[in-house]
């Protein structure tokens, strides 16, 4: 009978040690697939991350082109020798007409409106004439020798 006991309780205990190394390889293989799981998550998170960080990239490269293209474009402005501004007072001028008009001011307001356009051209007028005047002066600077011997007389 002792043998036997001992034979069942070694038995028990075997087959205890068995499933303890069954539970271990088991919890093993879990947390390896919970390792690999974070390992996993976080290869897509660091994807994720650089691809925001190239969006973003390239999200400023454009603003910085829009800036630049804004900055050139308000360097032609100012390089076409007002050209675009008159063009904007004119339009105001025509805006506020019409706006003189359809508030029903009437007559009044017509005669308000031919005012303010013929004040206008007179301003445009005048304007061609000092540029007239300043390009006369700028031929006569250039035709003219002041004083130097050296060239031809005319």
């Amino acid at each position: 009978m002792l043998g036997l006991k001992t034979t069942d309780v070694l038995g028990q205990h075997q087959e205890g040690n068995t499933g303890r190394k069954e539970e271990d390889t088991k919890e093993k293989g879990k947390r390896q697939d919970e390792e690999d799981g974070k390992l996993e998550e976080d290869g897509r998170q660091q994807k994720e991350r650089g691809r925001k960080e190239e969006e973003n990239k390239l999200n400023e490269e454009g603003r910085k082109q829009e800036v630049e293209n804004k900055q050139e474009e308000e360097v032609r402005m100012q390089e076409s020798e007002g050209g675009m501004q008159r063009e904007k007072e004119k339009k105001q001028e025509e805006n506020q007409d019409e706006e003189g008009k359809e508030e029903g001011r009437g007559k009044q307001g017509e005669e308000e409106g031919k005012q303010e356009e013929e004040g206008g051209k007179r301003k445009e007028e005048q304007k061609v004439k000092e540029t007239c005047k300043e390009e006369k002066i700028r031929n006569h600077i250039r035709n003219s020798n002041f004083g130097d011997d050296t060239s031809p007389k005319k």
